[in-house]
Formats: C-alpha cells, structure tokens, sequence
C-alpha cells in the first residue's frame, strides 16, 4: 500500500457517508465525521513519514500500524457499500443509499460499534505524531503525469544498445559460440559465460545473442531459460522441456522429467541461455542438466549470466566474457535515448555538462541509467529541473537492500503516488515472471488502485499506467517477441519492489513457505508457488485481499475460503484443484453474524488447471471479471451464467468448452 494514494481515495468514500448522514442512522453521530478529519490531518504527515521510516524503527512502526488501519478501514466501507447496494432497491425511500440500515437495528448496532473502534485506533495513530517528530507538509498531492502520449512508438527496441563495446562484445561471443575452434574445445556441449554485477546488462548482451540471425543459422533449437536463487528442479526441467517444443504431461518427478528432456534434445544441435544463474542454484543447474544435455549434437553451446565468477568456472565455463561499466560518452548516449524519447540527442546537448554530474551517481549501471532517464523525461528540458535531479536528496538514502542502486528508490520516489502502488503490486509474482499488460490493468482495478475519474474508461487508465512503468523503465517489455503487450520486471527492480512490499504481500516457495513470514501485521496479498501448502497457516490470513494459487499448488480451498472475506482477487492457476467449493459463495466478515451470498471479489481468474466442475457462484455482486483459460475437461458448469445474474461483470474470459460458449453468448 501506498497511504498517499490509498488515504485519498478513504477519504472520499467517507466524505460520501458522511454527506448520506450515515453516522445518524447509526446512532453513532459525528462518529464519521470525526474519521474523515482524522484520516485528512494525518495525510500531511504522510511524505516526512514515508522518508523517515528507514532511519527510524518507531516511526517504520507507525507507518505499518496506519497501513493495517487503513485496510481494516477500507474493508469496513466496502461492506457497508456492499450491504448498502442489496438493500438499496428494497427501501421505500432512495434519498440515502444506506437508509437500510434503519430497517435492520442488530446490524447498524454492530456496524456503529465498529466505527467506534476504528475512531478509537485512529486517534491512537494521531497521538504519536508530535512524539515521533512528524511534520506536516500541506503541498499540492500530485496527479499523474502522463509521458505514454509524448512517445510515437512506445517500444524501441534499440534503446539498450549504445556504443562500440556492446558490439565488440557481442562479435567476441558469436566467434565462441558458432566457430568451432572459437573456445578452443572440442566436446559436442561447451559452456560459456557472461559476468558482471546486478544491472550492468548481462542479460541484454545475452538478449542481443541470442536474436543474432547467425545463431539462428547454426543451431536447430534455441532455449531461452531465467534462474533464480530458489530453483526448483523440477520446473527448470518442465521450462526446458516446453522451450525445446516438447510436453511433460503429467510428470511431476525429476526421474520422470529427465528422460523427456534428453529424448528431446537427442542428437539435436542446441544454443541453452541460463540468466543469472546464482550461487545457490549453480549446483541444481549444472548437475541437474549436464547428463541429459549432453545427448545433444556435437557443437551444442550452453551460455550463461551470472554475477559471480565462481559461479562460471563451477559450471566449467572454457571463457567468460566480463561485462565493464559503461564510458561516459555511452553512458550518456544511453541516457540521452531515455530522454528525448525517439527524438534526436541535440536537444538536450546544453545540458550534457549537468547530465555527466548525474551519470557519476550512476557508477556507469545501466539499468540505472534508464531509470533516472526515465525520471529525466518527465522535466523540463532546463538546466534548473536536471539540478533539482542531481541535489535530490535521496542519493544519501540509506538501509537499502544489497545491490540496489540509490537511483532505482529515485526513479520510484518520482512516481505519482497512484503508480507507485501499481509498481509495488507487481513485486507479488515469482522472479522473471512474463506479465500481460491485460491481467496487469485488471488485477490493479481489482484492488481499487485506479482512478477512474481521469479517464474515459478504467481499462483506457489500466493501460495509461502500464505503458507509463514501462516507458518509466520500471517494466520491461519482451523483446524477444517484440510484443508490447508482454513484459518482466528487472530482477533488481523486482527485489526492491519485494522490500516496499515486505510487511504487506508475500510469495511461497517450497524454499519459503509462510511459516517464515516474520511481519507485526497482517498479510493482505499472498502469492502461492509451491507444492504443498499449509492449510491452518493460510486459513489465519483472515484479511487477505489477493490470493494467486500458481504453479502446482495442491490446496483444498473449501478448507480456506472460509476464512477469507475481503478477497478482491483470486487466480487459481496451474493448480491442482478440481472444483471450486461452495464457500466460495458465503464470504463475509464473521464478525457481522449475517447469512449473504454477497462478497468483495471482483476478480476470478481460473487458468490451465486439469479438471474444472464448476459450481453455482452465485449473486456475485462486485464480480467485474472473470476470466478462464485453458480449462480443456470442463465438466459442469452452472446455470447461473447468463445476462443478469453478475449485475457488474464486464469481461468473460474465452474457454473452449460449448457448454460454457453456449450460456454466456448473451454476455459478450
């Protein structure tokens, strides 16, 4: 959560009680009033809270303390809302939306008792302002600035590649890779490696190899796999095993993988990446691919990414190729591009002076580079904006994550708050994870993070904002598909994302499940990625507002749903789950003791799991989306799937199923 962003839109969902007068017909009058006030005076605090909290536990403390109030907050509303539509056709009167609430005492007493409780958390929050030494700082809240329309084409590919270097580098790999005495070895398989530190365009280099139309020539399959620090095996086998073109089917074993892959690879000429292979999964890859790689064809080329020297000579690299900082006149090259987006250098050529002050901050990184360009092409193009930039006085930040440069927190730091928090959210997903610009809009619609006030429709901002991150350098598209729509986020930005996010979200691995979680407050977005998960440890994440299930997990949701009423998104992904429970449908606050089908999900995302039967989902209120794919068995799908009955559902994902195609024709 950004509390910038998030407070401002609390703020105006209270307003809006407040003018409805519901605190009266709570009988908890001023009750609301009261909340608006406060949650408008601590907001001028928020911007020295935000810069403070790295240097000072106590006021870390108050922040996290403020996040948990203001979703419990958040939650409250929107049940109030949720109620306030049921009920809204029901009342004799339409003046008030929650005039319901007078037909129904037990329930307006339990929600006013509620209100009184979050007053009483607040002024808690309030109380330790002026003892924590917090200043108000009452300037204009910033909207958001727009660059996407400044741009003709918003994906130039070229814009990574500056100066003779990268080409002297990229004619010395393709001589080791394609030239048979180029490594001076003649085994069928040879490995070797490209080293240099976080951010200092490995992968590019590797990105530029692997496209060149003479690997193309020389090898009959080329494979494209990313590695992190917690691999797994098995799904590095099952990644390879889909990069050569094959199917693993139901194998889930290394034993049973390993066979596929080598049959696959037999006799076949082979060009392997591994992107930045680790100390820690060094082993998993070397000793894991080496037998069944070496029924490849003689020739065969395997060049790997890493950080770490020891990492190249353990999986007995014959050459490694060291990537260097940038000169100075590439470096500016390369940040002029991110400037003047597609124009021409010229135009900013008086202020190259200012810009080698600002590249020193950079220590010749570019990914570093490119995110403070794109910080830069959001100035003016004058001499007083570039030295507001180079006087920032967040280059002296400190207690940032290792291997996070300064100028990666600036380049966040510059966004509009509403933008920060989409960039945050993406830090949820797994390392190298492919992010389609489509579900990214939709999952940041479902969590309330547009606003929809400034555009023609929210899908129109959804894609404003991706293609901001993404020109922002914050994103970064695939460029091996040239597909704009597709994109990663860099594994440096996506580390320090994980740090904003580190008290809030969480992602599973079978490395690190959530037992390991250590945070003062409560979970709200989990992400799942491992085999088997711990059912009462998930049941406890009671405020939970995003649950993505990817990648093999086993899980019976009956057993968890229960617990887990302000859900507002739900993808179920590669899992193994067969039906969807009918708890599904029962998710409210136990606290209210009320029976309702209603609940805040808004999104529901059901993708290439073996076997669906699908249950009644009943009255699904604030459904705006669902989405299914690749649900090949379908074998029951429910009535209620027909105009009327998701009073606000927009999309309808596409499933080769007739008898879904056939209940949902009146939808589309």
């Amino acid at each position: 959560m950004v509390l910038d962003a998030f407070m401002s839109s609390l703020s105006r969902v209270v307003l809006t009680m407040v003018q409805d007068k519901v605190s009266v017909l709570l009988g908890v009058p001023g009750e609301l009033d009261k909340l608006s006030r406060t949650i408008g005076d601590v907001r001028y605090v928020l911007s020295d809270a935000e810069r403070k909290q790295s240097e000072s536990y106590a006021i870390s403390r108050w922040v996290m303390e403020l996040k948990d109030l203001m979703y419990d907050t958040d939650d409250f509303l929107e049940l109030c809302q949720i109620k306030a539509d049921e009920r809204r056709d029901s009342v004799a009167s339409s003046c008030c939306c929650f005039g319901y609430l007078v037909m129904n005492p037990g329930f307006a007493c339990r929600i006013g008792r509620r209100i009184r409780e979050l007053n009483s958390r607040m002024d808690g929050i309030v109380k330790k302002i002026s003892l924590l030494g917090l200043v108000e700082d009452r300037a204009d809240f910033r909207l958001v600035q727009s660059i996407v329309s400044l741009k003709t084409d918003p994906m130039i590919v070229q814009s990574d590649i500056v100066g003779e270097k990268i080409e002297e580098n990229c004619d010395n790999l393709m001589d080791l890779l394609t030239k048979e005495d180029g490594a001076n070895v003649k085994e069928n398989m040879v490995v070797v490696a490209i080293v240099g530190v976080g951010g200092i365009g490995k992968t590019t280099l590797a990105k530029r190899v692997f496209n060149d139309q003479r690997i193309k020539d020389e090898f009959h399959v080329k494979i494209w796999v990313c590695i992190s620090k917690e691999i797994v095996e098995r799904d590095l086998l099952k990644n390879i095993i889909r990069e050569v073109g094959g199917h693993h089917g139901d194998a889930e074993e290394r034993s049973e993988l390993l066979p596929i892959l080598e049959k696959l690879i037999s006799r076949k000429k082979f060009f392997l990446v591994l992107d930045d292979v680790w100390r820690e999964s060094e082993q998993s890859c070397h000793g894991l691919l080496r037998d069944p790689l070496m029924s490849g064809a003689y020739g065969s080329r395997i060049l790997v990414t890493t950080r770490d020297q020891t990492v190249a000579t353990r999986m007995r690299a014959v050459h490694s190729l060291h990537v260097d900082k940038l000169p100075n006149e590439d470096a500016w090259s390369l940040l002029a591009k991110q400037v003047v987006l597609g124009g021409e250098e010229r135009e900013i050529k008086h202020l190259k002076g200012i810009g080698f002050e600002i590249l020193k901050k950079c220590n010749g990184l570019p990914l570093a580079i490119k995110v403070l360009g794109g910080v830069l092409c959001t100035k003016n193009k004058t001499e007083s904006e570039w030295q507001a930039v180079l006087l920032n006085n967040l280059w002296s930040a400190r207690k940032l994550p290792d291997d996070i440069h300064v100028s990666l927190y600036l380049g966040y730091e510059d966004l509009p708050a509403q933008l920060k928090q989409c960039f945050v959210f993406c830090s949820l997903y797994p390392e190298d994870w492919e992010f389609n610009s489509d579900d990214l809009a939709n999952f940041w619609r479902a969590q309330g993070l547009l606003q929809t006030e400034r555009a023609s429709s929210v899908c129109d901002l959804g894609m404003e904002y991706y293609n901001e991150l993404v020109l922002r350098n914050l994103l970064e598209p695939n460029r091996n598909f040239y597909d704009p729509a597709r994109c990663k986020m860099h594994d440096l930005l996506r580390l320090f994302a994980r740090y904003l996010a580190r008290n809030e979200s969480f992602l599973t691995t079978e490395a690190m499940n959530l037992s390991s979680r250590a945070s003062p407050i409560k979970l709200r977005h989990l992400a799942i990625k491992e085999k088997d998960v711990v059912v009462d440890l998930l049941k406890k994440q009671e405020s939970l507002r995003t649950l993505l299930m990817i990648q093999h997990a086993t899980i019976n949701l009956g057993s968890i749903l229960d617990s887990l009423s302000s859900l507002r998104v739900l993808v179920i992904s590669f899992s193994k789950i067969s039906s969807l429970p009918n708890s599904l449908c029962r998710l409210l606050p136990r606290w209210l003791n009320v029976e309702t089908t209603l609940h805040n999900l808004r999104y529901l995302m059901l993708a290439n799991c073996a076997t669906w039967q699908f249950i009644a989902l009943g009255r699904l209120s604030n459904l705006d989306i669902l989405r299914i794919k690749s649900a090949h068995s379908v074998t029951i799908v429910g009535n209620e799937f027909i105009k009327g009955v998701f009073p606000r559902l927009e999309q309808v994902g596409s499933l080769p199923s007739p008898s879904l195609r056939e209940n949902t024709s009146a939808m589309q």
